[in-house]
């Protein structure tokens, strides 16, 4: 599904993964500004102005910047990197952080990463009488995995011994007759 493009966009993992790498590349466009780099900027071939002590070489003429975009054939390569998307259509607001993680009750502060992380499950809101059977549940699906594989298997290593019995033949020239005889009782 996901090398299908018409299709592709309908995953929700698709969906969800691109709209996190739009909000990485706009927060990469944002730093670009706070360090006076002009991100609307589409730079040519050549050695780059603010790497050029090392000789890295900038490669966006195989982006062809000039090439109309696929899905939208009225805007060109070089459209993606206008600040047009991000003025006029959307905007992202910043990750939560310290010291109110966004004020959720689904984000703590962490003191060893020094970042707000998910909160785990608590078990406790789980009934005690249902937590029993967790460990006989997966130990009852596990067994009837395991036996469907056995079986799998089983059944593949008996289909691989039957051999084709033939029950009868006739040549061509055995038919011939058949044939004649049912064409002219006819």
């Amino acid at each position: 599904m996901m090398a299908i493009l018409s299709s592709s966009p309908k995953d929700p993992a698709f969906f969800l993964h691109h709209a996190y790498v739009d909000y990485i590349w706009e927060k990469f466009r944002q730093k670009q500004l706070r360090l006076g780099k002009n991100p609307e900027y589409y730079t040519g071939l050549g050695v780059s102005e603010w790497i050029s002590e090392s000789k890295n070489y900038n490669l966006t003429l195989f982006h062809a910047p000039y090439r109309n975009m696929d899905c939208f054939k009225w805007m060109k390569n070089i459209d993606g990197y206008s600040n047009i998307f991000t003025e006029n259509l959307y905007v992202y607001e910043d990750s939560p952080t310290y010291p109110d993680c966004g004020n959720t009750k689904y984000l703590n502060w962490n003191t060893v990463l020094k970042r707000c992380i998910g909160i785990k499950p608590v078990l406790s809101a789980i009934p005690q009488s249902i937590k029993p059977y967790y460990v006989h549940m997966i130990i009852i699906i596990s067994v009837s995995f395991i036996l469907l594989i056995i079986i799998s298997f089983l059944v593949f290593l008996t289909l691989r011994k039957i051999k084709r019995v033939t029950i009868f033949t006739i040549s061509n020239e055995e038919l011939k007759p058949l044939c004649r005889r049912t064409v002219s009782n006819i």
